[in-house]
């Protein structure tokens, strides 16, 4: 039994050192899409707000396949990010005091929804040897750092891309969506409707190749 093992390891071995691997930093903007429950507000004529937060984390990144059609690549992608998925919204206010065009007063503040997320994507590459295209996609979870919206969120994800290879770096500039699975807040009995993020990304990666 124990030779069967050293075989195994010995014939996985080539495998595991041959693979690509890398890993980096990332940064970008979130820009998050929060559609709320306002049947409460017709008076106040509220819409869907968004508004941008920050996007910063770490990734790796391990190659499973590579053809040499277009030179291209599959493989394993999984970050750690710092994200905000804010929103502004409005608030009724005083529904007796009136505005000069006769709607109630409404308050309008900022809401800061702070993520520490975990995507894992399969990531496909091709192109030139140095400049390749790339497309991802796979899901994400996340768990509030602060806010009040419920403590995890679970979605998918995809985003396409380009990336450079220099030298033992790889630079990449990515566009990316997030769509969220789950009910972000503790839903009140009287407002039944859940809430969503929706967030585009702009994202910026820059990887050191072993």
């Amino acid at each position: 039994m124990r030779k069967i093992k050293v075989v195994l390891f010995l014939a996985l071995l080539p495998l595991v050192t041959s693979a690509q691997w890398r890993i980096g930093v990332i940064g970008g903007a979130f820009f998050n899409y929060y559609e709320e429950d306002n049947h409460y507000l017709v008076d106040a004529n509220n819409k869907p707000s968004s508004w941008w937060g920050p996007d910063l984390g770490i990734s790796g990144y391990r190659s499973i396949n590579e053809w040499q059609w277009l030179n291209s690549k599959l493989g394993v992608q999984v970050e750690m990010q710092y994200v905000e998925k804010n929103h502004i919204t409005k608030a009724l206010y005083n529904i007796s005091v009136k505005d000069n065009k006769g709607h109630a007063t409404i308050s309008k503040y900022g809401v800061v929804n702070s993520y520490l997320q975990i995507p894992i994507m399969l990531n496909y590459s091709a192109g030139w040897k140095n400049i390749r295209a790339f497309v991802n996609a796979g899901g994400f979870g996340g768990l509030k750092l602060r806010g009040n919206n419920n403590k995890t969120e679970f979605g998918g994800v995809g985003g396409l891309g380009f990336e450079c290879d220099i030298k033992e770096f790889t630079f990449q500039l990515e566009g990316r969506g997030y769509f969220g699975a789950t009910n972000t807040i503790k839903t009140e009995r009287q407002f039944k409707t859940p809430h969503y993020n929706t967030s585009v990304v702009i994202q910026a990666a820059v990887y050191y190749n072993f």
